[in-house]
């Protein structure tokens, strides 16, 4: 009995440890979208259309997950679809 009381134990800890990864990954994915959406609504604002930036200030605003991942995927199809005749240069200072 103390055996399989050990087990439980021990497979609560490992189940709760991948829980806690599983939430830091997708706070992960979230930062990693917003930084993405931010430096392409940027980009759109300089140089790429109304279409690019829209699809950014969308997935910059969007809430839940369900619309969370319908935004990445609008604004992967955009950035896909931006053709990039030259490397954008930083402002010199």
């Amino acid at each position: 009995m103390g055996l399989v009381a050990a087990y439980l134990i021990w497979t609560a800890g490992r189940v709760e440890r991948l829980r806690i990864r599983a939430e830091w990954a997708a706070r992960a994915l979230d930062a990693h979208l917003l930084r993405r959406a931010a430096a392409a609504a940027v980009l759109a604002e300089r140089r790429f259309g109304v279409e690019l930036y829209a699809a950014a200030r969308i997935a910059l605003d969007t809430v839940s997950e369900e619309e969370r991942e319908a935004a990445e995927n609008d604004l992967t199809r955009q950035l896909r679809s931006v053709e990039l005749t030259r490397p954008i240069r930083p402002a010199r200072r």
